[in-house]
Order: C-alpha cells, then structure tokens, then sequence
C-alpha cells in the first residue's frame, strides 16, 4: 500500500511540472540571455533578425508561468524576443497551458 500512495505522489508531483522543446536552425550557438530580455511577439517584428528555432511550452499551473517557461527556454538559446507567439491546445489537461513560437536574435 506505500508502494502505491508513493508512486501516485509521485505521478501527481510530475503532474504539475512545465515541459518544453525547441529544434534549433543551423549550428551556431549563442549567448544565453536574460529571461527578463526575451520579448514575446504575436505576430512577425520589422526589426531584422536572425532566426534561432521553433520553441514550444507546456505547464500545468497557469498561462503565465506557460509564457515564464517559454521566455525562459528562449533565453537558454540565446533568444531576445519570439516571435509569432500563440496558445497551442492542450486538450487532454483541462488545466495545462501551452504556447509555441519562433526564437529569434534581433541583428544589432
């Protein structure tokens, strides 16, 4: 009986965390940046840049900490701003949120 109120903590603990991926263009590695950096863009920005990758999150808990997640993952790569920015449908987690976009690097 342990065994199993274990292992559903455990299931429930997991529950609640944020997922995410992102598939990188090209081979160049950039900078990490700061999360508080990382703009988020609905549509496409009139500043040129440099396109990073497609980037996607997932979190359990709100929208908010879904975008928090997003903008993190982004800073990771080396993202200032995302672009194209939407809500992705979570239909099999009533209280999932997720976004997707593209992580791009504003040329200077």
């Amino acid at each position: 009986m342990k065994k199993i109120i274990s292992v559903f903590s455990i299931c429930i603990l997991l529950s609640s965390c944020s997922i995410s991926t992102h598939y990188l263009e090209g081979t160049e590695k950039y900078t990490p940046t700061s999360m508080e950096e990382v703009q988020i863009f609905t549509e496409d920005i009139s500043e040129e840049y440099i396109v990073i990758g497609s980037i996607a999150t997932a979190a359990a808990m709100s929208q908010e900490s879904a975008i928090k997640f997003l903008k993190k993952k982004a800073a990771a790569i080396g993202a200032d701003a995302i672009i194209f920015t939407k809500p992705t449908s979570m239909s099999s987690f009533d209280t999932a949120y997720g976004y997707s976009g593209v992580a791009v690097k504003r040329k200077k």
